[in-house]
């Protein structure tokens, strides 16, 4: 899946990085664009420029990425510049995504972000997007993730690709009416969708 629409992915996910500043709590989805994104920060990371952040996620993988960069940096827990949390649950075997336990039991992303005073940043991936529709995915326990991160958070942005347009799934997380940005790549099928929604087309930033 991380190989389909590679390129495009790489715009959105520097796009999206590009919130991301000094000093933030932020969260992260699972997904193929989210870990462009996070290939960026921890470059980052790396170099200094990204600093004194704190960054949870509800990927196994991206966890990893993450706690690799620390690694590789030589930070210990007595070092501030990256905090790095994962909610509590079951890991989802297709898509390393930690999901609430035994299908049911929800709060382990609220409490998280209770513990740490509230999320400023959610970068949420997306299966499904239209104009009516919203931001949809599929009907499993991670869409209950996405619903739980848009909520513990102050500031919201939706990731996907243009090839995501016109899909509708079976579970929508989010639309367009509500407090968010949705980051896609500059294509036909995104300038058709800013034509549809009108004003609405002021949400969505091009990469």
């Amino acid at each position: 899946k991380a190989e389909m629409q590679h390129h495009t992915k790489e715009k959105v996910g520097r796009k999206a990085a590009g919130f991301i500043q000094n000093g933030m709590k932020i969260i992260l989805d699972a997904g193929s664009t989210i870990e462009e994104i996070v290939r960026l920060l921890c470059k980052k990371i790396e170099n200094r420029v990204l600093t004194k952040v704190t960054i949870a996620t509800t990927s196994i993988n991206i966890a990893d990425m993450i706690s690799d960069c620390c690694v590789s940096m030589g930070f210990d827990d007595d070092f501030s510049a990256v905090r790095l949390y994962v909610p509590g649950g079951q890991i989802r075997p297709s898509t390393q995504a930690i999901i609430p336990a035994y299908g049911t039991e929800r709060g382990q992303i609220q409490r998280l972000a209770d513990h740490l005073g509230g999320f400023d940043l959610a970068i949420i991936g997306v299966n499904g997007i239209d104009a009516d529709a919203g931001f949809t995915t599929h009907d499993n326990a991670e869409a209950l993730n996405k619903v739980d991160i848009v909520r513990a958070s102050t500031s919201r942005i939706v990731v996907g690709d243009s090839s995501k347009i016109g899909i509708v799934l079976e579970y929508k997380f989010a639309d367009f009416d509500e407090d968010l940005k949705f980051v896609v790549d500059d294509d036909q099928n995104s300038q058709k969708l800013c034509e549809v929604l009108g004003s609405r087309a002021s949400k969505i930033i091009l990469a």
